[in-house]
């Protein structure tokens, strides 16, 4: 139980809180205690000034009387509840309370007193706290004795022992409802993760078409929520597309295995002549080159999906790679009386590696060739766009239609069964010149329109980016 997150937030929750109470408690209990406190000292300071200049000092003796037995101001003291007495040089009690009669001069007040100074003591007497304070009483320099006024510190006491109890009673309660409360809310907090685990826990692999779909604020469980949802989707596309990989690689390989095994049964069927074992041998070598350039490519994808493919990047005069380019390609581009246009920078370097980008331009100059009608035009220029280079190959042929260009460059994707790539038809032409621009820092994107013709774009860097 202790385990789970609810319980150990509770508890975290109650112990800061119970903490919190106790500190409080604390200071509420000792501020309390002090000022009660300094409110006595003050007024038996008070008291003690007023009484001391009530005192009579007549032939070296201290009293209360003033000629006419006036004592009402000590009398007055002693009524609200207070100690009042006279205390001569030697100690002697001159005058006091009835009740405090037994109670002993303090020899350290007395001797403070000798000393012009006043004093604040606690006395005990029959179990009773006296908060006391001693005056000296003396007349041109010569000390005379002492007066001293005390208060019963039973209120102070019965006030602090009820705080002290009415804490002691609220904050264990305090702490028990926070404890009860806490849990309460930690549940109601956490419930909706409970609800992810159950649904996570009905999700597999097998089935990631499923969703939380929870209803929640836009807190940080709510955004959990919808995180996990969106990451959900993510792995859904991803498992559709290595299962749409895998199925399309299974029937791209076994298409040529499939003829090959009829090519080589049909052979065997009878004996055949030397010209007929050769051509159907060189038939065979085909579908093997053909086998080999779709392992080729899948292993090229594998890598760039690793992010593992080797890159050895290198300033590039464009020109210069251009015009390898076209030089390759222009062969095919005669047989079919396509003009083959370059514009380019003579002076325009990138950063690129070489054989990659050539198999990238090599692909897109073989695919608008192949989907350009005779007499049409291939135009293959490069210009700089700010810190880029920008290789484009535009065509004049058929054009894409807009619901297939989103997916051009999805593997083993055609537009249609009888469009070819220079990959052999497999549809991982564009997918791969998609990973070779990426893993050079570049991108790739097309433009087209139906009757008008195509545009692929590849940017890349002019220098080396860290």
């Amino acid at each position: 139980m202790f385990k789970t997150i609810r319980v150990q937030l509770t508890l975290w929750y109650v112990a800061l809180l119970a903490l919190i109470l106790v500190a409080f408690s604390a200071a509420l209990y000792f501020t309390l205690a002090r000022s009660l406190n300094q409110q006595v000292d003050s007024n038996l300071r008070v008291n003690a000034e007023q009484l001391v200049g009530a005192a009579n000092i007549e032939q070296g003796q201290i009293s209360f009387q003033n000629g006419e037995s006036d004592t009402s101001d000590a009398a007055n003291v002693r009524a609200r509840g207070y100690l009042v007495r006279l205390v001569d040089a030697n100690g002697l009690v001159l005058d006091t309370n009835a009740r405090f009669a037994d109670l002993s001069v303090d020899a350290r007040a007395l001797e403070a007193a000798r000393r012009g100074q006043s004093s604040l003591d606690t006395v005990t007497f029959n179990g009773q706290s006296l908060r006391m304070y001693t005056a000296p009483i003396a007349e041109n320099a010569q000390f005379y004795g002492a007066l001293q006024v005390a208060q019963p510190l039973d209120e102070v006491e019965n006030t602090l022992r009820a705080l002290l109890l009415l804490l002691a009673a609220i904050v264990p309660l305090t702490v028990a409802f926070a404890l009860v409360l806490g849990y309460w809310f930690a549940r109601r907090a956490l419930a909706p993760i409970d609800q992810m685990t159950r649904a996570a826990q009905r999700i597999s692999a097998e089935d990631l078409s499923r969703r939380l779909n929870l209803n929640l604020p836009d807190d940080e469980v709510g955004r959990l929520a919808r995180t996990f949802d969106g990451m959900l989707a993510r792995l859904d596309a991803a498992f559709r597309r290595e299962r749409e990989f895998t199925a399309n690689a299974s029937h791209e390989v076994r298409t040529p295995l499939t003829l090959m095994r009829g090519e080589i049964d049909v052979t065997l069927q009878r004996k055949r002549s030397i010209a007929e074992y050769e051509r159907v041998l060189r038939d065979l070598g085909n579908e093997v080159d053909r086998l080999t350039e779709l392992a080729n490519d899948l292993l090229l994808l594998a890598r760039a999906d690793a992010k593992r493919l080797p890159v050895q990047c290198e300033k590039l005069n464009a020109a210069r790679l251009v015009q390898g380019v076209t030089d390759e390609m222009q062969t095919i581009a005669n047989a079919k009386a396509i003009a083959l246009v370059t514009k380019v920078d003579e002076s325009l370097v990138v950063w690129a590696d070489e054989d990659k980008l050539l198999h990238v331009l090599l692909n897109l100059l073989d695919n608008a060739i192949k989907f350009t009608p005779k007499g049409g035009q291939v135009t293959l220029s490069v210009f700089q766009d700010g810190s880029n280079a920008v290789f484009t190959v535009s065509d004049t042929g058929v054009g894409i239609t807009a619901e297939h260009l989103p997916h051009i460059f999805e593997r083993f994707y055609r537009v249609d069964e009888s469009r070819s790539s220079r990959t052999g038809g497999a549809g991982l032409g564009l997918a791969i010149a998609q990973s070779l621009v990426a893993a050079q820092g570049g991108t790739i994107n097309v433009e087209s329109a139906v009757g008008q013709g195509t545009r692929f774009s590849v940017r890349l860097p002019l220098s080396k980016t860290e």
